[in-house]
């Protein structure tokens, strides 16, 4: 289906699973990446009787192509967008969000823009490789800590080259192949025990996103700080999932978010030490298990509630019998 989000961008989702499904998964994807890189949960949680819900972000996948608003903080266009896709294809029932790197920071901004949906829907979130923290501060692109003024570089001309790399006309980049982007995804996107066929999936999704939209969103993300928000995640199971192999997203900045949800909640933390930044394709076998024990919680939640609830009174008459 095509959602339309507050400003008429059109979003583009795909839902499997039964339309009366209580319990719904929203899996919200990275920077420079489409829904085609959750395949592995895609695959993994065909076998439930959940709705399964994919969609691109603005820009990115067969999403429309309109920028970010620069007047929002960091990811927060993106969270309102979630919440579009959400009243769309997962109107009812209970809520599991997942959301990877720019997706689990779309996902800290949505419980500070919706907390409503927050705090009477949603029986759980999983963030995957991901920060509370802007990246401006922490980049380092897999470099040694010790190379500082190689951080400070790489801090101040990422996103320029992004943008003068997104001036090139699309006939250049379908000139040069595919092969850039396959180098860029394992050099820097997936760890080096990486299988081929994750390195695959994440260059299609990059060589797809166009990279006026990767500065686009680099600039949101460097700016995003949403450590604040983290406090509306008191009361939400929350699960962070930490590679330990990630170039994109430097570990300090991931470890800094599993304390700071620490302090409001009793975090389920998955250190995955060998697997780099693409982790649901990577390891997908852990993050497809913490799914499926979300979805388990949930659904016996809902039986909890059905049978706390109070029967109905036999020896009250209906207007119907009156």
């Amino acid at each position: 289906m095509t959602v339309l989000a507050k400003d008429g961008t059109p979003l583009h989702v795909e839902v499997d699973g039964p339309e009366d499904a209580e319990v719904s998964v929203v899996l919200c994807h990275g920077w420079l990446a489409d829904l085609t890189t959750w395949e592995a949960q895609r695959i993994g949680l065909a076998d439930t009787q959940v709705r399964r819900v994919f969609y691109d972000h603005r820009g990115h996948g067969l999403s429309g192509g309109r920028g970010m608003d620069a007047k929002e903080q960091g990811v927060r266009e993106l969270a309102d967008d979630l919440a579009a896709v959400i009243d769309a294809a997962a109107p009812t029932g209970r809520l599991i969000l997942i959301g990877h790197s720019m997706g689990g920071m779309t996902l800290m901004a949505f419980t500070q823009r919706h907390p409503e949906v927050l705090r009477e829907r949603v029986d759980g979130v999983v963030l995957c490789a991901t920060g509370a923290s802007p990246l401006g501060s922490h980049m380092t692109l897999g470099l040694p800590s010790w190379m500082v003024p190689a951080h400070k570089v790489i801090r101040r001309y990422t996103l320029e080259t992004l943008l003068l790399i997104g001036l090139l006309p699309l006939r250049i980049a379908r000139i040069l192949g595919i092969g850039p982007w396959l180098w860029g995804a394992r050099l820097l996107a997936c760890g080096p025990k990486a299988p081929e066929a994750a390195v695959v999936l994440t260059a299609g999704s990059i060589y797809r996103t166009p990279m006026r939209v990767g500065a686009d969103c680099m600039h949101a993300v460097t700016c995003h700080d949403e450590r604040e928000s983290i406090a509306s995640l008191h009361d939400v199971p929350t699960t962070v999932v930490v590679p330990g192999r990630d170039r994109l997203l430097p570990n300090p900045m991931q470890q800094e978010l599993v304390e700071l949800v620490d302090r409001v909640n009793d975090p389920k933390v998955i250190p995955v030490p060998d697997r780099g930044h693409m982790v649901m394709l990577e390891a997908p076998e852990v993050v497809n298990a913490e799914l499926h024990r979300m979805i388990e919680r949930s659904q016996d939640l809902l039986a909890q509630r059905r049978l706390a609830a109070p029967a109905p009174d036999p020896l009250v008459t209906s207007p119907s019998q009156t």
